[in-house]
């Protein structure tokens, strides 16, 4: 038979299991999922309303185009090949769909962020004569992003992969400066 110490003991044990099982849940606090929340436009641009879009990189080179009364879009430059238009409606489209990843409160300096001197300068204008100037400086540490500057207002972080697809078209294209690369033959050596 079990002696009354024992039972004794049992009980305090069984009491302590259940004020330590009380503790742990009383601790939590109800933690509701938190909701993914939309990620903000960078312009507040209407793609119909554009009508020049003008791309400078840090070089120097400049690609323009324009917005004709019938909506297509054509490059502004007369040595540019015609194929050079053929994606820039989905590119300025593109364009206006860019959005913020992150908004940083304490920005680093503008060298680090490759903002003095941006890689690319994105000048959009309506026809109203409306001008949003977007400054493309360095890549996140991350990898993931560019650091992105609107008319002056604070930084944002915004898809290196999407930048990467909206520039192509300007890296692609030749500019007078910078015409097309094409091979040539190499030097017939003599014996």
């Amino acid at each position: 038979m079990i002696k009354r110490t024992t039972w004794v003991f049992l009980g305090i044990f069984a009491l302590l299991i259940l004020a330590l099982v009380y503790w742990q849940r009383s601790g939590q606090s109800e933690v509701s999922e938190p909701t993914p929340t939309a990620a903000l436009p960078l312009l507040s641009l209407d793609v119909n309303a554009l009508r020049e879009v003008r791309i400078e990189n840090d070089a120097g080179s400049i690609w323009r185009y324009q917005r004709n009364e019938q909506g297509a879009w054509a490059s502004l430059d007369p040595l540019a090949p015609v194929e050079a238009t053929v994606g820039i409606t989905p590119t300025i489209n593109a364009l206006t769909e860019l959005r913020v990843l992150n908004t940083l409160t304490e920005e680093p300096p503008d060298e680090v962020m490759g903002l003095k001197q941006p890689a690319f300068t994105i000048t959009l204008t309506t026809a109203n004569g409306r001008q949003e100037v977007i400054q493309i400086g360095a890549v996140t540490p991350t990898g993931r992003g560019y650091y992105v500057r609107v008319n002056d207002s604070a930084v944002s972080v915004v898809s290196k992969y999407q930048v990467d697809d909206i520039l192509t078209l300007a890296i692609a294209t030749p500019t007078p400066e910078q015409p097309l690369q094409t091979e040539t033959a190499p030097p017939a050596s003599s014996p």
